[in-house]
């Protein structure tokens, strides 16, 4: 069991990757960590090539610098052809026994990952839960126009609470 942060969330980036080229037979598709010195441009490039057909309009950057800088967190870009075309932040529970998904964005312009935005996001989140020993991956408050699409695609999502308005997803994983 890798314990380093940086360590588990390298080599869930390099599972993933892997993941996208040979599984989906997508490699024209590459998460890439957001650091802090490039925090800013690429918040800045994934915002602007959204534009106002953006569903949300989260601001990237003060997300990884409130966020990300200071918790057991990370972001990501999906990159296509050296664009930003969607980005993930996620957070690491390790008392609570598991790895949520918080924030999940694509570009609506995006062509080509309709559909892989969500399963992509999952698959890291559940590398980097098998990495640290945790059994489940939560999408917490998921978009209610977008649970059943959820449940669809994420095999064996639980919705919490069972019945009314979902708080979170979650998915248990086979350590």
């Amino acid at each position: 069991m890798l314990t380093n942060k940086n360590e588990v969330l390298a080599a869930a980036l390099d599972q993933t990757n892997t993941w996208l080229a040979q599984t989906l037979s997508r490699p024209d598709l590459q998460l890439q960590l957001i650091s802090q010195p490039i925090a800013r441009a690429a918040a800045m490039r994934f915002e602007r090539g959204g534009g106002p057909r953006r569903k949300v309009h989260w601001n990237w950057e003060e997300i990884f610098f409130s966020r990300v800088r200071h918790q057991d967190a990370w972001m990501y870009a999906m990159v296509r052809a050296g664009r930003p075309r969607a980005m993930c932040y996620g957070r690491i529970q390790v008392k609570g026994g598991h790895v949520s998904l918080e924030y999940l964005e694509r570009t609506p312009y995006a062509r080509g990952i309709r559909g892989v935005t969500a399963p992509t996001a999952f698959q890291f989140a559940r590398a980097v839960a098998l990495l640290l020993d945790l059994r489940e991956v939560r999408l917490n408050e998921p978009f209610p126009c977008l649970v059943r699409y959820y449940e669809r695609v994420l095999e064996g999502a639980i919705r919490h609470p069972a019945v009314g308005p979902v708080k979170y997803l979650s998915v248990k994983v086979a350590l």
